[in-house]
C-alpha cells in the first residue's frame, strides 16, 4: 500500500469519480521518423489547418479504480474507436518520444467518470474518417451541423471526443456540432476559462481538508509519478495516485494561471495520468 494509505478506498474513489480528462498531443516541427509517408502528410495537414496551439490528436482518459478496466478511449487513423490503444506498443506511443508533448485538461462534474464511460461504450467500433477534417476548418465547418452525430457515425479523434462529451456531460459539453471540432479547436474550447472555471468550482465544492499525513502522502505520490522510476510508480496505491492526480487537476483548472504556467501544469498532469495508466495499472 502506498504513502496515502490513510485515505480509504471509498474516499479515493469519490475523489476521482468526478473527473475525466481530455488528453492532447502537441504537434511537432519534425515528424516522427517511424511514420510512413501518409502519416507524415496527414500530420502536416492537421497542423496547417488548425489554430495554435497545434494539437494533432485528442482522446479521453477516464479514471477507474476497477481492476483491469482501461482508462483510455480513442480512435486513431485506420483504426475503429475503442478502449485502450490501437497501437501495438502503448508505452512507446504514450511514454516514448511523445512523453513531453502530452497535455491534459481536467473536466469535472457529478459522476463524470462513470457517465463518460457509459457514453464511450456506445461509440466502440466507430469508423475513423479523415474526410471529416474538412468540416473542422472554415468555410466547410458551416456544414458541420448537417452531418450525422449519433453513436457509430464516422469520426476522427476530435469529432469522437467532442461527441462523447456532448452525450455524457451536458454541464460542460462543447458548444458546437461535434464535426465542427478539430483536435486544436476542441482543446482550446475545453481549456477555456469558462469550462475550467466550472471544473474549478466543482472541485472546490467537493474537496476535503487534508490532514498533514495525507498532504505528505500526496506530495510523495506526485513526486514518484512525475520523477520516480517505474518501480517507484508501481509501488503506489490506487488511493495515492488518485489523490495526486486530483491535486494536479485542481492546479490545472486555476483560471488565474498565465498561458505558460497552465501549459506546464497540463503537461505535468498528462505525465501523472499516463504513468498511472500505463505503468501503475499494467
Amino acid at each position: 500500500m502506498g504513502a496515502s494509505s490513510a485515505v480509504a478506498s471509498d474516499d479515493a474513489r469519490s475523489f476521482i469519480s468526478s473527473l475525466v480528462f481530455v488528453l492532447a498531443l502537441e504537434g511537432q516541427n519534425e515528424p516522427d521518423p517511424s511514420w510512413n509517408t501518409w502519416q507524415t502528410f496527414l500530420d502536416s495537414v492537421v497542423q496547417f489547418s488548425q489554430p495554435r496551439p497545434s494539437i494533432t490528436h485528442v482522446e479521453l482518459v477516464v479514471p477507474s479504480m476497477r481492476e483491469g478496466e482501461s482508462m483510455h478511449f480513442a480512435t486513431y487513423i485506420t483504426e475503429r474507436a475503442g478502449w485502450g490503444s490501437s497501437f501495438n506498443n502503448n508505452r512507446s506511443f504514450y511514454l516514448g518520444e511523445n512523453i513531453g508533448n502530452w497535455r491534459a485538461i481536467p473536466i469535472s462534474c457529478t459522476n463524470a467518470a462513470e457517465r463518460v464511460r457509459v457514453e464511450c461504450n456506445k461509440h466502440v467500433g466507430t469508423e475513423y474518417s479523415i474526410a471529416l477534417y474538412l468540416c473542422a476548418v472554415p468555410p466547410m465547418r458551416a456544414l458541420a451541423s448537417l452531418l450525422p452525430d449519433t453513436p457509430l457515425s464516422s469520426a476522427h479523434c476530435g469529432t469522437l471526443t467532442a461527441r462523447v462529451l456532448k452525450g455524457a456531460l451536458s454541464e460542460t459539453a462543447p458548444a458546437h456540432a461535434s464535426a465542427w471540432y478539430g483536435p486544436s479547436t476542441l482543446f482550446i474550447e475545453m481549456s477555456s476559462d469558462d469550462v475550467q472555471r466550472k471544473t474549478s468550482d466543482f472541485l472546490f465544492k467537493t474537496s476535503s481538508i487534508k490532514s498533514l499525513v495525507e498532504q505528505e502522502g500526496e506530495n510523495a505520490a506526485l513526486h514518484n509519478l512525475l520523477h520516480g522510476s517505474d518501480d517507484d510508480v508501481r509501488t503506489l496505491s490506487n488511493e495515492a495516485c488518485c489523490i495526486a492526480i486530483r491535486s494536479l487537476a485542481e492546479r490545472a483548472c486555476n483560471t488565474e494561471l498565465n498561458d505558460t504556467a497552465r501549459c506546464v501544469v497540463q503537461k505535468q498532469l498528462a505525465t501523472t495520468l499516463l504513468r498511472y495508466s500505463i505503468i501503475n495499472r499494467s
